[in-house]
């Protein structure tokens, strides 16, 4: 399995699109302060003006245009990996824009979301390598998976990955 670049998402305050995520097939985000139009275009400046007008810290307004920026740009080349229900989910993205409805915005998935890997097995948090089951304790909205290698090798079912056992 390819993988160019693997981000883990939190889909929502506490989690609150996981589901919808999932059973429609959408990576759902937020950022709602800045113009749909604006992010679409990539205008970062102008979206990073509008997230301080509302009141984030500079601090915060960059590490979440930054964040934005990986949603937007990535491509079908990427894996997007969230978790629920005590299971690591994996998606790519579908090309096309950023959209929204009344619930949040998002990008569609090209295929899904699944929570198995290449032969079929459910990707329980339980037994997927620490390495990756750690992210589920990241805060932010978007986290650049630096175990990509193992993410690769955990869906791809490769022999040689390293589970723990809980």
């Amino acid at each position: 399995m390819q993988i160019q670049n693997a981000f883990y998402i939190r889909l929502g305050k506490g989690g609150e699109w996981e589901s919808s995520s999932i059973r429609d097939g959408l990576l759902r985000f937020g950022w709602s302060a800045s113009l749909l139009a604006d992010v679409n275009a990539g205008a970062w400046d102008k979206i990073k003006q509008q997230l301080r007008a509302a009141r984030y810290f500079a601090q915060t307004a960059t590490r979440d245009v930054n964040a934005l920026r990986e949603i937007v740009s990535s491509t079908g080349e990427d894996v997007w990996i969230a978790f629920h229900h005590s299971r690591l989910w994996w998606c790519r993205l579908a090309p096309g824009p950023v959209e929204e409805d009344s619930t949040s915005r998002f990008r569609r998935t090209a295929a899904g979301w699944s929570d198995s890997d290449a032969a079929g097995r459910t990707l329980q948090i339980a037994t997927i390598p620490s390495d990756i089951s750690q992210l589920q304790g990241f805060r932010g909205a978007v986290y650049q998976v630096k175990a990509a290698d193992s993410l690769r090798r955990l869906l791809g079912a490769e022999t040689g990955v390293s589970v723990e056992v809980r």
